[in-house]
């Protein structure tokens, strides 16, 4: 079980709300609880922050009800609506591991070698994506086969 700080935020209104969601990793709680914030009316939510969640601790009065496989705080804490740094695409702050500063997220990658394979895993921001690419490509011409896997999410506005 996972939960979620969203935000929602527009001209008239800008608000935090908390989700539970019943999944088996990080990404498919983050999907199933986006997908019902959008149905209980939210038109731009924004996942801020998430994390493993005992439903033993839950204190809270929900909606639908906890047997559901998304439900949320009753309440929302309502905020002056305000401009607001959004996190490159791929990262969520945690509430369990405390506050970070925001120098400390860049962009970056990582690079395993196994057995003739080499993998390349970047964390970009949208718009560096097609340059990054390209010089990916010039830069290991060597390669006979070259696949790529692309995960996107936007959390913009």
């Amino acid at each position: 079980m996972y939960t979620c700080l969203v935000e929602e935020q527009n001209d008239q209104e800008a608000f935090f709300q908390v989700y539970w969601s019943r999944a088996e990793h990080l990404g498919e709680a983050i999907d199933l609880i986006l997908s019902a914030a959008r149905l209980n009316g939210l038109t731009n939510p924004i996942v801020r922050e998430c994390d493993p969640y005992d439903i033993n601790n839950l204190e809270r009065d929900v909606e639908p009800n906890i047997e559901s496989e998304v439900f949320w705080s009753t309440s929302k804490h309502f905020f002056p609506p305000e401009p607001v740094f959004n996190l490159p695409v791929g990262i969520i702050s945690s509430c369990i591991e405390g506050e970070h500063d925001i120098d400390e997220l860049e962009a970056g990658y990582t690079e395993q070698l196994e057995e003739g394979l080499i993998t390349i895993e970047i964390n970009a921001e949208e718009s560096r994506l097609f340059n990054l690419y390209k010089n990916i490509v010039s830069l290991y011409s060597y390669y006979k086969v070259f696949w790529y896997v692309l995960h996107y999410r936007s959390f913009s506005r």
